[in-house]
């Protein structure tokens, strides 16, 4: 028999905190599972499983390194604070203590730590569920802007909500907050796979930037891969700082006496390593700013013009500079302590103040200096820029020449050309869906979304004339183009689960009206496979070449919500009349959810 030595109360404290990230694990394990299965399935669907097997093993590796690395440095860090709060009784502060503080100013300091710790925490969490959903999206490449759409009342909410587990169980709160923002850092660089994978294998260009004179490959392929290498390391810095200031900040008697005497010598030495990272991915970040001015300029042409080349460049790089410098002071033991503070103070006051006057400068000399001889001021980066646009679409190789045409065709000429003079387009895909979808689209709930052009040997000698050019777009479900009371669960999933049909059109032939001309319309029991006499194609010669069969549209060309077929449920085929047809899937392909597990699966993922 085991006795216990712990109260009953201490007993279910320890127990409540190692329930809590058991329930965690045990629904991320539950998530993974179903998302890798679910994948797992989805490209066995097209014989894609060894590509997607490879995906998960860069990402896992990617994922170990991060939490490898991680794990120690922060929560060994954290732990050092722990322990000097600990002592805090006993520490000894210097004649002249660093940032000591009393009443409001010790209040507004938790505060915009805990702002902090809760900003950071939510980057990460927010960066690592967007590459999740889309990492191929262009935001990564500016670190993803997650703070757009967040409300500034829902952050504070956060901030109050985590305010008195920080007070009452400080150590495993910032335990568990650290495991969570180490966790979203490893998840973004792990789904960050598309972009330094690319960064990685990239080869040169063979042409320079012309503000840096690297190969655009680093401003195309590395620079994005940087930045959000960067941006991962400067959001988990700032929450590991800001937990450890917390701790330092709220030791011993401070809250009740509001009032913190400052930081002693010790304390000094094991924040300055994290103050230095913070600085030096500040610094990295900044030293970018040639490479984000040359894309997101201000100029009146695309990339940078005088005041991104002349002001801003300056500011950022002078910026970079004393970010780094105040990175080595703090790294680099100076031997008094006056001399750290009469270098560290002014590099950081400076750092601080530079961005400020990039915002008050910038449109000043934009609108005093550049504005009253634009034209002339900013010709230089205009050309530039129009350069660089022929370059990138090629037409700087295209070669200008005069043509004086002289009819040499002879009728043998014709003759002999005759499959290609006889699919001389007159139809394009714009023209031919906007005609589609106000003759074949029939319903509100359907869509032509695009045509492909296909060739087939509908005409009588193909070896003579060619084969047919034709122009075939699909009927495609739009299920939110349903009524909006019609928007129900059970109807964007069960009932309307696909389109119906599609059209083929001759590319080279136009009705008396002057439309298209289908040997494919309608849908339905109304459908119709005709030839098209001025072509010379018949009834028999269409339907033979062109068999619709069950044209049942289950996987979409353009988003659309996923389906659950076959069911209980009758699914909408077509309407018929005042009536609707119905019928049920058939088919082999999807993913199958037939035992239990397999929903519980399919649920979590599309949960």
């Amino acid at each position: 028999m085991a006795i216990s030595l712990l109260p009953r109360s201490q007993r279910w404290k320890w127990g409540g905190w190692v329930l809590v990230p058991i329930a965690i694990g045990v629904v991320g394990l539950l998530v993974l599972v179903a998302r890798l299965s679910i994948e797992w399935q989805w490209f066995g669907e097209f014989g894609a499983q060894g590509m997607v097997l490879r995906r998960w093993l860069i990402q896992l590796v990617a994922f170990l390194v991060v939490m490898g690395l991680g794990v120690p440095l922060q929560l060994q860090q954290l732990q050092r604070c722990w322990r000097l709060r600990l002592e805090a009784t006993r520490k000894q502060l210097p004649p002249s203590p660093l940032l000591g503080c009393s009443s409001w100013t010790l209040v507004g300091l938790l505060g915009l730590l805990l702002l902090l710790l809760v900003a950071a925490l939510i980057y990460l969490m927010v960066q690592a569920r967007d590459l999740i959903a889309a990492p191929f999206s262009g935001h990564v490449t500016t670190g993803i802007p997650v703070f757009a759409d967040l409300q500034p009342l829902l952050l504070v909410g956060l901030a109050l909500g985590l305010l008195f587990p920080l007070l009452r169980w400080p150590l495993t709160t910032l335990r568990i907050a650290l495991a969570a923002a180490l966790a979203g850092s490893a998840t973004a660089l792990a789904r960050g796979w598309s972009l330094w994978l690319p960064a990685l294998l990239a080869v040169p260009f063979g042409q320079s930037d012309p503000l840096t004179g690297l190969d655009l490959s680093f401003t195309v392929l590395q620079l994005p891969a940087l930045r959000l290498l960067i941006s991962v390391v400067l959001a988990q810095a700032i929450v590991g700082f800001a937990g450890c200031l917390w701790l330092t900040f709220t030791e011993g008697s401070t809250l009740s006496d509001l009032a913190f005497g400052g930081l002693s010598r010790i304390q000094q030495k094991v924040l300055q390593p994290q103050l230095a990272v913070i600085a030096l991915a500040a610094a990295f970040e900044t030293a970018l700013s040639p490479f984000a001015l040359m894309v997101q300029g201000s100029g009146v042409a695309s990339g940078a013009g005088f005041v991104d080349l002349h002001v801003r460049l300056p500011l950022r790089i002078l910026l970079a500079l004393l970010l780094v410098a105040s990175c080595v002071g703090l790294l680099v033991p100076l031997p008094k302590d006056w001399l750290r503070r009469g270098i560290l103070l002014p590099l950081a006051s400076a750092a601080a103040l530079l961005p400020v006057s990039e915002w008050l400068v910038a449109p000043l000399i934009q609108r005093l200096v550049v504005q009253p001889r634009e034209l002339q001021m900013e010709a230089p980066y205009i050309k530039r820029s129009i350069a660089a646009t022929r370059q990138a679409f090629g037409l700087d190789a295209m070669e200008s020449k005069v043509l004086e045409p002289r009819q040499k065709i002879t009728a043998a000429d014709l003759q002999q050309s005759r499959g290609t003079i006889a699919n001389i387009r007159l139809w394009d895909s714009q023209p031919l869906l906007a005609t589609n979808r106000q003759l074949q689209q029939l319903r509100l709930y359907y869509s032509f979304a695009s045509a492909a052009v296909d060739r087939y040997p509908l005409l009588a000698n193909n070896k003579l004339h060619g084969s047919q050019q034709v122009l075939i777009s699909a009927r495609e479900l739009d299920a939110s183009a349903l009524p909006k009371p019609a928007r129900t669960w059970l109807n964007r999933h069960l009932v309307f689960t696909h389109g119906y049909g599609f059209t083929v059109s001759a590319v080279n032939a136009a009705g008396a009206d002057g439309l298209p001309v289908y040997f494919v319309k309608d849908l339905g029991r109304g459908g119709q496979v005709q030839g098209i006499p001025q072509l010379g194609i018949s009834n028999e010669q269409a339907r033979n070449i062109l068999p619709v069969g069950r044209p049942r549209l289950y996987f979409s060309s353009s988003k659309a919500p996923y389906a659950i077929a076959p069911s209980q449920v009758r699914e909408f085929d077509y309407p018929d009349g005042d009536l609707n047809v119905y019928s049920r899937y058939d088919g082999e392909a999807g993913v199958p959810i037939n035992s239990p597990l397999q929903r519980l699966l399919a649920a979590t993922y599309l949960f």
